[in-house]
C-alpha cells in the first residue's frame, strides 16, 4: 500500500507486544496525499483497539469532507474521538479523560510542491535540501506541534496549521515517542529526543534503508547493554519518506 503513495521511505515499526497502540496511516484524496503517524494511550489489546478506532475514523473523515486543512482535520477526529469514547468533562470519568492519541499529520501536493502539518503533541522533522551546511548539505528542521492530544483535554483550542513549500530530495520523519522514551545506555536512562534527532542528522545523508538498519540497531543497543537488559518501554514507530520527484501523484 506504501509503495502506492511513496516513491522512498521506510517504517521503523517495533510494537512492544503482539499488537500496537501505534499505528502508521495513508491516504489519498485527488492532488493530496496524506501520511500520519500516531501514538494511542495503551499498548498492547487496549492500545490496539485505540489504533483501529483511529485509522477508521481517519478514513472516514477523509472520504466525506473535501478540506485538506490538517488542523480541521484533527479538529474532526478529537470531536468523533471523544463523541465515540463518550467521553465528558467530570470528575467521574478520569480514565476516559485519559483516553486518545498523540499524533503527526502530514498532507502533501505535488503539483502545488506544499506540505501541510498539523500534530498533537507528536512533531515532525524535516530536511531541506535549499539549506546548506559543510558536512552533509542538508539541514534538519523540528516542526512543533500543538501541546494537546486528540480526546478530551483541559485545552480544547482549534488545531493550527502549517504550511511548507517543498523541494526535490527534502525529508519527512514522522514518530511516537517510544523511541526517546526508551530506558536503557550505561545509565538506565531514557534516549530522549535530543539523542534521537542527533543519530537522524548523523546519518542524514545515507539512504532511507540504510538510516532504518541503523536507528534499529542504535534502539537494540541502547536497550540491551553487557550487565542488564531493558525491556522495551512502549511501542515505537519511526516513518521517514523522500521527496524524490514532484510528480508521482500522476504517474
Amino acid at each position: 500500500i506504501l509503495d502506492n503513495f511513496l516513491e522512498d521511505y521506510f517504517v521503523l515499526f517495533l510494537p512492544r507486544d503482539i499488537v500496537s497502540g501505534d499505528f502508521y496511516w495513508v491516504s489519498r484524496s485527488n492532488d493530496w496525499t496524506f501520511i500520519a503517524v500516531a501514538d494511542c494511550t495503551g499498548h498492547g489489546v487496549p492500545g490496539a483497539f485505540m489504533s483501529m478506532l483511529g485509522i477508521s475514523l481517519l478514513n472516514e473523515i477523509i472520504a466525506r469532507t473535501m478540506d485538506v486543512d490538517t488542523g480541521k482535520i484533527l479538529d474532526e477526529l478529537r470531536k468523533l474521538l471523544v463523541h465515540s469514547l463518550g467521553q465528558q468533562m467530570d470528575s467521574s470519568q478520569e480514565d476516559a479523560v485519559r483516553d486518545g492519541m498523540d499524533i503527526s499529520l502530514c498532507a502533501i501536493n505535488y503539483k502545488k510542491n506544499e506540505l501541510l502539518f498539523s500534530g498533537a503533541n507528536n512533531p515532525i522533522y524535516v530536511t531541506s535540501s535549499n539549506e546548506i551546511m559543510q558536512d552533509n548539505g542538508t539541514i534538519l528542521h523540528e516542526i512543533k506541534a500543538d501541546k494537546m492530544p486528540i480526546g478530551l483535554y483541559e485545552k480544547m483550542d482549534s488545531f493550527s496549521t502549517q504550511s511548507f513549500p517543498l523541494s526535490s530530495l527534502d525529508t519527512i520523519y514522522l514518530m511516537s515517542d517510544g523511541f526517546e522514551d526508551q530506558f536503557g545506555g550505561p545509565k538506565g536512562k531514557k534516549f530522549l529526543s535530543k539523542n534521537l534527532r542527533n543519530n537522524i542528522e548523523k546519518n542524514i545523508h545515507l539512504p532511507l534503508k540504510k538510516q532504518k538498519e541503523i536507528l534499529n540497531s542504535v534502539f537494540e543497543a541502547w536497550k540491551n547493554q553487557p550487565n542488564e537488559v531493558f525491556e522495551q518501554t512502549d511501542d515505537v514507530t519511526l516513518m521517514a519518506f523522500k521527496i524524490k520527484n514532484l510528480n508521482i501523484i500522476n504517474r
